[in-house]
């Protein structure tokens, strides 16, 4: 229950920032078919920077991870009514000291099969 004090918010969520969604959006096809079953896909995605400051200022600490190669973990613990101007901890661990996202892509390519995936 977020609303209790030291309570905590789990969110597992499509990462616009990933690399792999970059190169989702990249295929017009692809992107075209999203489009169609999606259509405020990008109003979401703008919104998630207010998202994580909202969180932020709620929190006594957040963390992000890479979950897949398109999708981040959330975990944020609420602060306790003494804590309300502390300074929140905030791990953002998506992307490694040089910038590449933690988790490669392992969705099949559109050219793949799960057959041809599994063979060796």
């Amino acid at each position: 229950d977020f609303e209790a004090p030291g309570g905590q918010l789990w969110i597992c969520e499509m990462d616009f920032e990933a690399p792999a969604y970059a190169a989702q959006r990249a295929n017009a096809l692809l992107f075209s078919l999203i489009r169609s079953t999606e259509p405020y896909l990008d109003v979401y995605a703008e919104s998630i920077s207010d998202m994580f400051r909202s969180i932020k200022a709620k929190s006594r600490s957040v963390t992000i991870v890479a979950a897949t190669g398109r999708h981040y973990g959330l975990v944020a613990t609420k602060k306790k009514p003494d804590e309300d101007s502390s300074p929140s901890e905030y791990l953002d661990l998506r992307f490694n000291e040089d910038g590449e996202y933690r988790v490669g892509d392992t969705h099949l390519k559109v050219w793949e099969s799960k057959e041809e995936k599994r063979s060796p």
